[in-house]
């Protein structure tokens, strides 16, 4: 009796541990991103080209709009921790292509200045199927810059609504490692005593 409780003991403490290490990679996790969701009084901090905020209709909210070579960017942001490169920074949003005909919308990443040819950009291909959730990751947490920029002709456009970042840890092998055999202990059947 006594060593069937020590078993359970010593498994409830693995799925602690594993719990454990699963929140605090979670709570590592920093968003920067301001006025994502465009409803602020103004577009401050974002800069905007060929476009505009628009409302959604019937008064439920803003959205930006790219228009024809569009550029949309976001500066002095950062993701994470600037002497950190164990982390890899996620960008989602939302996105519409309005009457889509090969048009295509980039998301590019920059280190500082406009040089955003350093980091390989992630390009969105149109549909026109309505709104579509996107996520995008950067293999370093160093970015400074997001740019969102639009190649599309007329009467075309990309709109662009509830963009958010996160950065988050990469875990190191061991981390991996504790979490892997503390998942491997909960999945382990129970012996009857």
């Amino acid at each position: 009796m006594n060593h069937a409780l020590r078993t359970t003991g010593h498994r409830s403490w693995r799925g602690l541990l594993s719990l454990t290490l699963l929140g605090s990679l979670a709570a590592a996790a920093r968003s920067d991103i301001v006025n994502g969701d465009f409803e602020g009084a103004d577009l401050a901090p974002w800069t905007l080209e060929n476009g505009g905020i628009i409302d959604t209709g019937g008064g439920t909210g803003h959205v930006a709009q790219l228009d024809k070579s569009g550029v949309l960017s976001q500066l002095n942001w950062r993701c994470g921790d600037q002497s950190n490169a164990d982390m890899v920074c996620v960008i989602t949003f939302d996105c519409l292509f309005t009457n889509a005909q090969s048009s295509s919308l980039a998301v590019r990443f920059s280190n500082g200045g406009l040089d955003f040819d350093t980091l390989t950009p992630t390009t969105i291909k149109a549909n026109d199927n309505g709104w579509h959730s996107y996520k995008v990751t950067s293999k370093e947490c160093t970015i400074k810059q997001v740019q969102f920029k639009a190649d599309v002709g007329f009467p075309n456009s990309v709109r662009i609504d509830n963009v958010s970042s996160m950065c988050v840890p990469v875990p190191e092998p061991g981390t991996m490692a504790a979490l892997g055999l503390g998942f491997l202990g909960l999945l382990k059947p129970r012996k009857k005593a």
